[in-house]
């Protein structure tokens, strides 16, 4: 009785907050934090509020309200915290929203503006008055189910063998303003178990590099680069960039990459692969813009080309917003295996493989095709 009586009052005094914030002519923003608490926030500090919370807002159903007079109602599928982007940080957070009420439409009918049913649009939250997590309203898809029904996953591993994860969703991947925040930096280890052998300071001691690239997922080829230039491998770099809280500080240049880019659900659709860092002069020529491929396909060999320090593959899927701007996008890998690492007393073992129908891989994984 003493709980209940207590869970009553929190209602009670959190309602009363609310009432107070009504009468003194505020709007309410509510966030959502887990799913037995939420908070009340003031519209004028939204800007800065949203750039911490990645793991309330990730994947919730939400209504926005923008300055504008507008409400948008869907899915938040992408959180980019731009006060720690490298290139260009802002003191806001940009989101991307999912809509969609007919989950057998492909890509290809998805628009990229909020008045659209289908899209995939981005919202800033300089532009944003306020901001409601709601319950998932019945005429609404949800995107990681949207996905798998209809086949946008990765269906192989993005080069030929065992792959290794170098890097997943954090670290400098959340510097990339926004381009790389979903993106997984592809390797491979030799016999030692490590990614390079020697000192490092050759592109043929890392065992991923001339590796092939084969595509994860089908679509049809928009861009492809190869007259790019590898640059040597800077193990140093690779290791100090690991040693920042964010973007702040780090001066990276940004260098032209070896890359190719696929259309992800027919002609017209917002969604893009980006393979990056790939090979000088190794994509195959029947790989040219235009070109429809299948997974599987080969697109090219893993080089050190572009802004990077070692070699290897940076994956990543996203869409093309209303202005052109890229931004990556959580997508699951299919019917993949991965096992790790196991720091035993006599020195590392491979521990066992363990299978996933979907899942994100995380840093240090082994992953291969089940």
């Amino acid at each position: 009785k003493l709980i209940l009586l207590d869970s009553l009052l929190q209602e009670y005094m959190a309602m009363l907050v609310l009432f107070l914030f009504v009468l003194a002519g505020l709007h309410v923003r509510f966030v959502h934090c887990d799913p037995d608490q939420w908070s009340l926030y003031r519209t004028g500090q939204v800007g800065e509020e949203l750039k911490d919370l990645d793991l309330g807002f990730q994947f919730a159903f939400v209504h926005i309200n923008d300055k504008f007079g507008k409400t948008i109602r869907g899915q938040i599928v992408g959180v980019y915290n731009e006060a720690k982007f490298m290139w260009h940080p802002s003191p806001y957070s940009s989101l991307a929203v999912f809509i969609c009420s007919n989950a057998s439409l492909p890509l290809s009918q998805f628009g990229t503006h909020q008045d659209e049913d289908p899209s995939m649009i981005s919202v800033n939250s300089q532009d944003i008055s306020s901001i409601q997590v709601i319950e998932k309203p019945g005429d609404l898809v949800d995107y990681r189910q949207y996905m798998r029904n209809n086949n946008y996953t990765f269906k192989r591993v993005p080069l030929d063998g065992e792959a290794y994860i170098l890097q997943g969703w954090s670290g400098y991947h959340q510097w990339e303003d926004g381009r790389g925040t979903y993106a997984w930096d592809v390797s491979k280890l030799n016999s030692y178990m490590l990614t390079y052998s020697n000192t490092g300071e050759r592109l043929e001691d890392f065992e991923v590099f001339g590796s092939d690239v084969v595509l994860p997922m089908s679509g049809k080829i928009v861009t492809a680069v190869e007259k790019e230039i590898d640059n040597p491998p800077d193990l140093v770099s690779a290791v100090e960039l690991g040693d920042h809280e964010d973007g702040d500080g780090v001066h990276l240049e940004e260098r032209p990459h070896n890359l190719v880019e696929l259309e992800v659900g027919g002609e017209g659709s917002p969604a893009l692969l980006r393979l990056l860092h790939l090979q000088q002069d190794s994509i195959p020529q029947d790989i040219y813009v235009g070109t429809e491929c299948l997974e599987g396909t080969k697109v090219g060999r893993v080089g050190n080309s572009g802004t990077t320090f070692v070699p290897h593959l940076h994956a990543v899927f996203g869409f093309t917003d209303h202005t052109g701007r890229f931004w990556s996008l959580p997508i699951e890998w299919n019917l993949m295996e991965h096992r790790i690492l196991l720091p035993y007393p006599t020195g590392f073992e491979y521990g066992p493989y363990h299978f996933h129908e979907y899942f994100n891989p995380k840093v240090q994984y082994l992953v291969r095709e089940a």
